[in-house]
């Protein structure tokens, strides 16, 4: 991929990297750009799977759902007070 595949993976760096900022600091805007980044990841594996027939990635799926709802149940936590 190149050049490209540097610049996406930085993209990807940096989103996790907010993510786990916002969420250490307990902000709402960590809570979303962690949901964002989880739901992206859900939806890539399922494609993946479906569309070039690579099973293995299905292993994601339930992994980012059960991540999701682990932190709409934490959610609480992320509201501003």
């Amino acid at each position: 991929m190149g050049r490209f595949g540097v610049v996406l993976m930085g993209t990807v760096c940096l989103a996790c990297a907010a993510a786990a900022t916002g969420l250490w600091r307990r902000r709402p805007w960590g809570f979303w750009t962690a949901v964002v980044v989880l739901v992206m990841n859900l939806v890539g594996d399922a494609i993946n799977s479906l569309a070039f027939s690579d099973w293995r990635t299905l292993i994601g799926v339930p992994i980012a759902g059960l991540m999701i709802l682990y932190l709409f149940g934490k959610r609480r936590f992320f509201e501003v007070a």
